[in-house]
């Protein structure tokens, strides 16, 4: 009887709780927030030896819990391997004890989450009639009972419903069954009514499928398009949808795929697969973090595993998205437009492309309807490459990017027509035309950091022999590129390079038929201009730009005032140990005329350093600690970790190789730290970045510092930013100064979280109060 008590009750949805009427925190706050997935785990649950990858997962996000912001977790589905098992239930008590990591995070409960009812976790497996008791037992709606973010299951209790607040707003999140069904639908229509116009996540465990290892059936299966056509579709709510479930291709490379699928709005949905199942033991830990910034008007994806503390990074791995949240859920003006480019749509004509062979080595291939990328092509057999630019991106012409405007955004994508390897994306430093061979390129084109870069832009695939790209267009984030264009750096297109395998890929080129297949370039930018602030030290009166190495092998050597750093990974020779560099530009944010006004919404960040002496590789990390040009190695206890704690795990920027070749040359390195540099902007301390040397990067390379006696060669930092709001005391950003605002900044205040440091001084206390009522008072 208390279970059917419990049962009726979760069923009812009702809008209590956080709803779009409650204003706590409403716009207050546009901070961004992270949502973990947990996708199939069903092996870690069967081995008893695997399981940990599933604590690892549950047990990162409790420990990152406050430091990432993250506001959601959801698993999707297949929680274990055998159903019911014939009651044995000891696959379900370990996801359960898994699971039960994330009811610590808060007390009470509090901190919200979804799993979902997969394939395998029906009693029988895959048999939907043989039901789920057993799900039911461990994650039905009793589990919930009493917390306030859980608005109730289906009456069959194999769908939920959880709400959430975060980043200023209210979310909704419905967890789906496996394949859901007409009752399911209802269901959920009933939820989204419930609260009306709340952006909506949903996650199942069957939609999106994955390439198989012939490239084909990506994109949603026939349940996914059933899903599709009841319930997103007509929906503008829903944005965003996860799911496991599908790993089709090449096992170690398969299971991502994403899609962008166009409701009956116009408005986009964010479709995205992620399951590892069939990876080295059932996945070794790999789960998405998906980070949502409204600010700055992006939904960003990567994948890691807190077992291995590692990134996957290619491009189904990791990827953004750019989305206007007040545009999308309040109805504002948009404050975002897209440029295209592809040659013969509206008038364009710009993108040029060539294949270079080394069978056919002085044969121009500008007008060939394909590019071929293979490490092993032709007879004689040999590699072939393919150069890609598109020209006059930026002017005043019809179509071009008008001057001022900023890169929030830009993807390049390109169809692939025979899958295979994959390959590597690089910028290009060598000038070339669309004449270009294999002779007149000199051999082809190497990233020796001489003719390509080293580091790639974006990587598609991977050193395997299978088919690993789906046969459609891909997209490639090449924000980085463009922002060094804008920056100063020429415009040289990109070169995309083989693996060392013999499986090629086709991709068609600009001068094909295929109108639609043509190499196309898609970029998000303002629909204003934007400002910009330059910093460098000496010029302009800045004085700013602090930088020091780090010296494993004499750790109580001070190097702040030197005139070039060294970052290497075996100083002296042959001793492994390691050399970083140091490097943070202070006072960027206040209201001196040279710096970047309080409030103001920095759009896109890029950091120019000076190669002086060719070297190895080296990665630039966010610093979380403090530092002075005074440290030593043995000050900050053995250097810096590249943990999350001393410094971000993710790199910003990679340059050149992990080897011993002198991978990175002379000249400027254009590196985009616009996630940096809005974390600062937000309240985060700044604290610079950390150039840690590639593991194998034993061929010192030296960077010109902030002493250097020409001051061209110093460090710069440019920062393009949006104009700051009119009326800083509109917290709320209603368009008004009144008593809502004073609500809402204490409310952020209480909590001290960073919006409410309205003096942007890095500490949430009295002086936001006084500057917060001047403002006020003042009104618009």
């Amino acid at each position: 009887m208390f279970e059917l008590a419990i049962v009726a009750s979760a069923s009812l949805v009702t809008a209590s709780g956080p709803h779009p009427g409650d204003k706590l925190l409403e716009r207050a706050s546009h901070e961004p927030f992270t949502i973990v997935a947990f996708p199939d785990t069903q092996y870690y649950s069967e081995t008893a030896a695997w399981t940990r990858h599933f604590t690892a997962q549950t047990q990162w996000t409790k420990d990152w819990h406050a430091p990432f912001g993250i506001a959601f977790a959801t698993h999707l589905g297949d929680i274990v391997d055998n159903g019911a098992n014939a009651g044995n239930l000891v696959e379900w008590q370990r996801a359960d004890a898994a699971i039960d990591i994330l009811d610590t995070i808060l007390p009470n409960g509090a901190f919200p989450y979804g799993v979902c009812l997969g394939n395998h976790d029906f009693d029988v497996v895959s048999d939907k009639n043989s039901g789920s008791s057993v799900y039911d037992q461990f994650f039905g709606p009793a589990r919930y009972a009493g917390r306030p973010w859980y608005h109730g299951a289906s009456p069959d209790r194999q769908n939920h419903a959880q709400v959430f607040a975060a980043g200023g707003r209210t979310y909704l999140h419905l967890t789906l069954e496996w394949r859901p069904d007409l009752a399911t639908f209802q269901w959920a229509q009933s939820v989204l009514h419930a609260f009306p116009g709340v952006p909506t996540i949903c996650s199942t465990h069957e939609h999106v499928n994955d390439a198989n290892t012939s490239g084909l059936n990506a994109g949603r299966s026939t349940a996914g398009q059933t899903t599709w056509l009841n319930l997103i579709r007509s929906n503008p709510q829903i944005f965003m949808f996860l799911n496991g479930h599908f790993a089709s291709g090449v096992p170690g490379h398969n299971g991502e795929h994403a899609i962008v699928g166009i409701n009956t709005a116009g408005s986009e949905v964010l479709e995205m697969l992620s399951d590892y199942q069939s990876w080295t033991e059932g996945g070794s830990g790999y789960m998405r973090i998906i980070r949502l910034d409204e600010r700055n008007r992006q939904v960003s994806v990567r994948t890691f595993s807190p077992s291995l503390n590692q990134y996957q990074t290619d491009w189904n791995s990791q990827f953004r998205y750019a989305i206007d949240f007040t545009n999308r859920f309040d109805g504002e003006s948009s404050s975002l437009q897209t440029f295209t480019f592809r040659n013969g749509t509206n008038g364009y004509s710009g993108c040029s492309d060539t294949q270079i062979s080394a069978a056919t080595p002085a044969t121009p291939a500008a007008s060939a309807p394909l590019l071929r990328v293979a490490n092993t092509d032709g007879v004689p057999a040999g590699p072939t490459a393919a150069l890609l630019r598109f020209d006059g991106l930026f002017g005043t012409d019809a179509g071009q990017i008008p001057p001022g405007r900023d890169v929030v955004l830009a993807k390049l994508r390109l169809t692939v027509v025979d899958s295979g390897s994959g390959f590597k994306l690089h910028d290009m430093i060598s000038p070339w035309t669309d004449a270009a061979t294999w002779s007149s390129m000199v051999s082809g084109v190497s990233a020796d950091g001489a003719e390509a870069f080293a580091g790639p832009v974006a990587v598609a695939g991977a050193t395997n022999a299978g088919n690993l790209l789906p046969l459609q267009a891909i997209e490639l984030d090449v924000t980085q590129s463009l922002r060094a264009w804008l920056s100063g750096a020429p415009n040289n297109g990109w070169v995309l390079l083989p693996f060392a395998t013999t499986n090629g890929v086709d991709i068609i080129s600009a001068s094909s038929g295929d109108f639609l297949g043509r190499p196309q370039l898609v970029v998000s930018t303002g629909t204003q201009p934007a400002l910009t602030r330059v910093f460098q030290q000496g010029v302009g009166g800045y004085v700013g730009n602090q930088d020091t190495e780090l010296r494993e092998a004499s750790p109580f050597t001070i190097g702040g005032s030197s005139f070039s750093m060294f970052v290497d990974s075996s100083d002296p020779n042959g001793s492994g140990q390691d050399r970083p560099g140091l490097l943070k530009f202070e006072g960027l944010f206040g209201e001196s005329p040279a710096q970047i006004p309080l409030g103001a919404r920095v759009t896109s960040a890029v950091l120019i350093l000076q190669v002086t002496q060719e070297g190895s590789g080296f990665t630039l990390h966010r610093i979380r600690t403090s530092w002075t040009e005074s440290s030593t190695w043995s000050t900050l206890s053995n250097g810096l970790a590249v943990d999350d704690s001393e410094a971000l795990r993710w790199p910003e920027h990679s340059a050149g190789l992990n080897g011993p070749a002198a991978s990175v040359k002379p000249g400027p390195r254009y590196i985009d730290v616009t996630d940096s540099v809005q974390a600062w902007e937000r309240g985060e301390p700044n604290e610079g970045w950390l150039l840690q040397p590639l593991p194998a990067g034993d061929d010192g390379v030296q960077i010109a510092t902030s002493e250097a006696n020409t001051p061209a060669l110093r460090p710069q930092l440019i920062v393009r930013f949006d104009h700051p709001p009119a009326c800083p005391a509109d917290v709320n950003l209603d368009s008004s100064v009144d008593g809502d605002d004073v609500i809402a900044f204490f409310t952020s205040w209480d909590i001290g979280t960073p919006a409410a440091d309205f003096n942007a001084d890095g500490a949430v206390d009295g002086d936001d109060v006084i500057g917060f009522f001047e403002s006020w008072d003042r009104g618009c």
